[in-house]
C-alpha cells in the first residue's frame, strides 16, 4: 500500500498480547519508531470560535512512557 489511514481505536476491543492479540496503533508506534501524539486544531471558517478569536495549535504529545511504551 502507498498509504495507510488508521483512526482512532481502543485497546480493549484485542485480546491480550499473551493470547495473541497485537494492538495496531500500539504495533505501528513501535515498529515505526514513532514517539509523538501530535494533533493540530484550527478554527473553521463561517463557524464562530469558541474560545473567543480564532484559533490555530498544535499539539504535542510524548508516546515514550505509559501505556505506548
Amino acid at each position: 500500500a502507498d498509504g495507510i489511514i488508521l483512526g482512532p481505536v481502543s485497546h480493549n476491543d484485542y485480546p491480550p498480547a499473551d493470547k495473541g492479540g497485537l494492538n495496531p496503533s500500539g504495533q505501528l508506534r513501535k515498529r515505526l519508531d514513532l514517539y509523538a501524539n501530535i494533533r493540530p486544531a484550527r478554527s473553521r471558517p463561517g463557524f464562530p470560535p469558541r474560545c473567543g478569536k480564532p484559533l490555530d495549535l498544535v499539539v504535542v504529545r510524548e508516546n515514550t512512557e505509559g501505556f505506548y511504551s
